[in-house]
């Protein structure tokens, strides 16, 4: 049995901030759950998979 190596780095920044991308409309990341709560309506593009996901986070 072979044990393959792995390396590892130390960052100057945590992951989760390497991670956050630039919303392609513009409008900052809660901006469809709040027009969820004060409309009652998708985005038009939104997939089922991102309607479930918008409901959910508009009961928090």
């Amino acid at each position: 049995m072979d044990i393959q190596p792995f390396e590892m780095r130390l960052k100057e920044s945590p992951a989760h901030v390497m991670s956050i991308e630039e919303e392609p409309d513009g409008n900052p990341l809660y901006h469809d759950i709040l027009q969820y709560v004060k409309h009652q309506k998708y985005p038009e593009c939104a997939a089922e998979n991102d309607k479930r996901v918008i409901r959910r986070m508009s009961m928090v």
